[in-house]
């Protein structure tokens, strides 16, 4: 620990103040606070709402890639929020698509916003959708809400602004 000059100052040795430290350290500083915060969340998930309530239309569909295809020539603005349902922040990912030989080959998958997107790039997007088992989890109903799934999806990302708000609380506890 390092020890400062204000406490020999104060006539306190360094074992003197890491004891009293220890003694009074609790075991937890987790208030309810510490565990989930809905508003933000809720803010996040408000903002792609209309994407998603788009994208619940595919599920159960049987022919599922010829509707997905239509939806996003209709409604492009679907493809952006594809990389968030599969907990990505980036509106590109590279993917290895062949590891067989020696030279691996990789495809970038984009996601950008854009008025409307070519026939290559909807299937490219159809693809990646396909390969992840988005389009199997819609199809087969194992999704019953995609409003819901992002909710859900959201608070297991948020698990790691815990350590935010517990150094947050921690301040806010000393403070007191």
């Amino acid at each position: 620990m390092n020890y400062l000059n204000c406490y020999s100052e104060l006539g306190a040795n360094e074992d003197q103040i890491f004891n009293y430290i220890i003694k009074n350290l609790r075991h937890s500083n987790r208030t309810f606070d510490y565990f989930i915060d809905w508003s933000k969340i809720f803010h996040k998930v408000k903002n792609i709402e209309m994407e998603l309530n788009l994208l619940n239309y595919l599920i159960g569909k049987e022919d599922i890639k010829t509707e997905f295809k239509e939806l996003i020539k209709k409604h492009p603005s679907v493809v952006n929020v594809i990389p968030i349902l599969v907990a990505i922040r980036k509106k590109s990912v590279e993917v290895l698509v062949d590891y067989r030989g020696d030279d691996w080959k990789y495809k970038k998958y984009s996601f950008r916003k854009k008025s409307s997107y070519t026939e290559k790039e909807i299937e490219d997007i159809i693809e990646f959708c396909d390969g992840i088992g988005l389009l199997k989890l819609l199809k087969n109903k194992q999704i019953k809400n995609i409003v819901d799934y992002m909710i859900g999806l959201e608070v297991g990302i948020g698990t790691n602004g815990r350590k935010n708000r517990s150094g947050f609380l921690m301040e806010k506890i000393t403070k007191w």
